[in-house]
């Protein structure tokens, strides 16, 4: 056997052991359940960031951040819509139907036939 024939063999060799390394590292991962329940103390060590890339960290934090946002904006609307209705029914209570501007009774005749009806 000459020299380069050694050379050829051996890198093959490496090349098969390095193929036979990355199967068996596959196979491991994808036979691996994942586990699924968090216990209370891995919680509060459990960052769900750790293994992202910078890029994959700034989108996580985006949508952290639009879905808090739009938590706050539906906070906001189901405030506003009960101040509005807790108004209308202080004007109902009262008796003073009168009060209560045409714009009003055009824009929220719907609400306003749902209270009277409950």
């Amino acid at each position: 056997m000459s020299q380069n024939e050694v050379s050829n063999d051996q890198s093959n060799s490496d090349t098969k052991q390095n193929e036979h390394a990355q199967n068996t590292d596959n196979q491991a991962t994808s036979t691996t359940p994942l586990n699924t329940s968090i216990k209370s103390d891995e919680s509060e060590n459990n960052d769900p960031t750790k293994n992202m890339s910078k890029a994959e960290k700034k989108v996580y934090d985006a949508k952290e951040k639009l879905r808090l946002a739009e938590l706050e904006l539906e906070k906001e609307k189901e405030a506003e819509k009960e101040r509005n209705t807790q108004d209308i029914v202080k004007l109902l209570d009262k008796k003073k139907l009168l009060e209560i501007p045409l714009s009003v009774w055009k824009n929220n005749l719907k609400d306003i036939s749902d209270l009277l009806n409950s």
